[in-house]
């Protein structure tokens, strides 16, 4: 097969992407951060999702392939990687690592069983314990209708760390932080009434994609929070004791 050095005329035209309104690189600060926060967001989707996360090359510091999507045969700045890294990039590819390294500390994000609820009788009474919910921004569980709508665009996901029906060497179950993991894909803020951590404790911020200078700062928060335009938090509630 002839190589060819033709640039950006691989691939398909049908594209799904957005470029926050300019093509291709430029000097608007506000569109270069909505950016960082995007591969951010996406990246902490991936890392924070369960199963095996598969993160492609260059993905770490925002490599480009400036919109060639079969770059295969190419042999040139399309697919090399430069490590070079400005000041984004560097942060970029410094998040990405305290997330892997947050993913592996916590079984709660790569659960060994699938989700399931379980029911807990006691005394003749017996309660569904949740080791999964989805929840609107009024705090409530996500209805099938709601489920069912165009309009939403923002959720809460809770992941029980108490359910994780697991043991470790010596035969104890493995507990872990409980986690709320909140999305807003809107281009507005929109603000959260968080539902109730498992343990009754208090939920602390642990990872925030707009603070593109301190994504990982831990702020304890109330009982309602503020998602900004197109951001991912995720809110932590300590292991009961």
């Amino acid at each position: 097969m002839k190589r060819t050095k033709t640039i950006n005329k691989d691939g398909a035209n049908d594209n799904d992407s957005w470029n926050m309104g300019v093509e291709g690189p430029t000097d608007d600060e506000v569109v270069n951060r909505l950016r960082e926060r995007q591969m951010r967001n996406f990246l902490a989707t991936l890392m924070l999702s369960q199963g095996v996360p598969m993160l492609n090359g260059g993905d770490d510091i925002g490599r480009s392939q400036r919109g060639n999507k079969n770059c295969y045969c190419q042999d040139n700045e399309l697919t090399w990687h430069d490590w070079n890294l400005d000041e984004p990039r560097q942060r970029l590819l410094d998040f990405t690592g305290k997330l892997i390294h947050f993913r592996l500390a916590h079984p709660n994000l790569h659960r060994r069983k699938f989700f399931q609820d379980r029911e807990i009788r006691k005394k003749g009474e017996s309660t569904i314990i949740q080791d999964i919910a989805w929840f609107n921004t009024d705090g409530n569980q996500v209805s099938d209708e709601v489920w069912n709508t165009a309009w939403s665009r923002s959720i809460a996901i809770l992941l029980n760390g108490q359910t994780l029906q697991v043991v470790n060497e010596e035969g104890e179950p493995v507990v872990d932080d409980s986690f709320l993991l909140v999305v807003n894909a809107a281009h507005e803020g929109v603000e959260f009434t968080l539902p109730p951590s498992p343990s009754g404790k208090a939920w602390l911020q642990v990872i925030d994609t707009e603070n593109l200078e301190d994504p990982f700062v831990k702020v304890e928060v109330a009982d309602r929070i503020i998602m900004g335009g197109r951001s991912l938090k995720l809110l932590s509630g300590a292991a009961a004791d």
